[in-house]
């Protein structure tokens, strides 16, 4: 019975040895100067099948469900794993990019993250973040930036997502918000449009005052136009209608049409009379008759 106890013990041994413990860039976390010295040893949290993170027997640590070595301290830890690639779904794949902002890595010592054992902050709100108390509690917990584990993996809310990416902003196309976003391209893209905007109500108003508008001036304008030719017409008329009264008061004897002029040779005294009857015939009435000069009479006497 002893002797198949201390095989079973060989065999739990041997496993753990050939597992190894990796950090995330690789390193045997075993072969580390504090292992050599004897202050650490680090072992798979499961002998079964498989990958397993690994934690510090030395110190009494605790191997969490989540993948998280907890400390007697009540520090959380990202530790080592053993696959040597960290592709093993069973590595928690947190806190290891070297991606570091230059003041958690003076928190750090200034060591890379892939590096080293990394502590793990647990935020008020349940979320994690990287680094010691006072940098993760200012730096990551304080402005909403942790993140949750989820099957090994850190799980970042929509909101922490977009913050983390490129400061640059996408585009959509308000064409919005639009930002609506365009949305257009959208800085978050604007909605594409679909359709013609409708025009607003004030619009709309606006273009029926203004062809209401525009018929009643034309109706005006055109009103203005026929009085005024059917007064210039009149004007006309009764210009003409003057001209012909005036013409015929200062020569009485002018005929309101002009007849051809008379034969060269002079007209004799019963044509003459024949003429002037004819004449006085057509003439206006409000005209007055003149009398002939006397000569006109003493010349009709001695003819007749």
């Amino acid at each position: 019975m002893l002797a198949r106890l201390l095989i079973l013990w060989l065999q739990h041994a041997s496993l753990a040895v050939q597992a190894g413990c990796y950090l995330p860039d690789g390193t045997d976390r075993n072969a580390r100067n504090d292992t050599i010295a004897g202050k650490t040893r680090y072992e798979p949290c499961s002998t079964g099948a498989g990958h397993s993170m690994c934690y510090n027997t030395k110190d009494g640590d605790t191997c969490v469900e989540d993948g998280l070595i907890y400390n007697p301290g009540g520090q959380l830890w990202r530790e080592s794993c053993t696959d040597p690639t960290w592709q093993a779904p069973e590595c928690l794949k947190v806190c290891y990019d070297d991606q570091l902002s230059p003041s958690l890595l003076a928190d750090e010592g200034g060591k890379r993250m892939s590096s080293i054992d990394m502590t793990i902050e647990k935020c008020h709100d349940g979320t994690f973040c990287c680094g010691g108390h006072d940098y993760a509690q200012k730096n990551c917990c304080a402005l909403g930036k942790g993140f949750s584990i989820v099957n090994r993996t850190a799980s970042y809310s929509s909101s922490t997502a977009s913050s983390t990416t490129s400061a640059i902003p996408s585009f959509t196309a308000t064409l919005t918000t639009s930002t609506d976003h365009a949305s257009s391209p959208t800085a978050s893209a604007p909605s594409s449009m679909t359709g013609e905007p409708s025009p607003s109500p004030n619009k709309k108003s606006a273009i029926i005052g203004g062809s209401v508008g525009g018929v009643v001036g034309a109706s005006i304008l055109l009103a203005i136009v026929i009085c005024l030719r059917k007064r210039y017409g009149k004007n006309r008329a009764g210009s003409q209608i003057w001209f012909d009264h005036e013409t015929a008061r200062q020569d009485p004897m002018k005929p309101a049409v002009e007849l051809p002029s008379p034969a060269a040779e002079l007209p004799s005294p019963e044509s003459e009379q024949l003429s002037m009857r004819k004449h006085a015939a057509e003439l206006p009435a409000f005209i007055e008759r003149t009398e002939l000069p006397a000569y006109r009479e003493n010349q009709w006497s001695k003819v007749g």
